[in-house]
């Protein structure tokens, strides 16, 4: 019975696991940031695809976001706002892209203040 229930489990966590694995996370543009380097940086995005949503990765240290402006190859732009500190080695939640749309561009604002010699790497995934 217990070996069955087992097998059963192991079955739908494996039938589970490809939806996920369809949409991989790409890395569609990075920046290095410093604390004289402003508080506004913008990253080009390095990729044709179409994504159904965002995030932000951050290396080194830890980075105050407040919002994130994104322009797409079509035209249009929208803002998202994501306030909070995304902590080293970590990446921001999912940013909904409202529709499937090649991103031409996005713009990162944070607080430079909060961020020492070292400074941070941040990327852009896409999904």
């Amino acid at each position: 019975m217990r070996r069955g229930l087992l097998a059963i489990s192991v079955l739908i966590g494996v039938t589970a696991a490809p939806a996920r694995a369809e949409y991989p996370w790409w890395i569609v543009g990075q920046r290095e940031i410093h604390a004289a380097s402003g508080d506004r940086q913008v990253i080009a995005v390095s990729s044709d695809r179409r994504f159904i949503s965002m995030r932000l990765c951050v290396r080194r240290q830890g980075v105050n976001f407040r919002q994130v402006d994104v322009r797409y190859r079509g035209g249009g732009t929208r803002t998202f706002q994501i306030r909070g500190v995304v902590p080293n080695q970590r990446c921001s939640g999912d940013i909904a892209l409202p529709e499937a749309e090649q991103l031409a561009e996005v713009a990162i604002v944070y607080d430079s203040a909060g961020l020492n010699s070292r400074g941070a790497r941040m990327q852009l995934h896409g999904r």
